[in-house]
């Protein structure tokens, strides 16, 4: 659980990154739209979001807007048809394999690898939830 707190503080840090440049005095938080499958009442789904929330109220400049789908065909097709017409979230998440050859083809992912070789705590905590402590140190 402490590895989805971990990530959603790396959407912080990216998003940082990218807007630091074109935010220049604004009061207004950068949106940051994320698009999951975590949209039911399970376990893992209310924990997700109430993750989000708790990001959202620590007051960092960046709000999390979670658009959450349960269905997994309905979260694929709207995927779909977002990346078709531009409108593709901020983040989404993804289990890999090849529904994602066309996005990594077309040059649309961003590889968040640099970001986290950048960063020696971010990959102290990528090493603990990895099994491999002390990994990439």
């Amino acid at each position: 659980m402490k590895k989805i707190l971990v990530f959603l503080m790396l959407i912080a840090i990216l998003t940082g990154v990218v807007f630091a440049n074109g935010a220049g005095g604004q009061d207004k938080p950068v949106e940051v739209r994320l698009s999951s499958r975590w949209g039911g009442e399970d376990t893992l789904a209310t924990y997700f979001r109430s993750k989000i929330e708790e990001f959202n109220a620590m007051d960092t400049g960046i709000v999390i807007i979670g658009d959450h789908v349960t269905e997994e065909k309905a979260y694929l097709d709207k995927l779909a048809s977002q990346f078709a017409a531009g409108t593709q979230p901020d983040i989404f998440i993804e289990y890999g394999g090849t529904r994602i050859k066309d996005y990594v083809e077309g040059d649309i992912l961003l590889d968040v690898n640099p970001y986290l070789d950048a960063s020696i705590s971010l990959r102290f905590e990528r090493s603990i939830h990895s099994g491999r402590a002390g990994a990439g140190l």
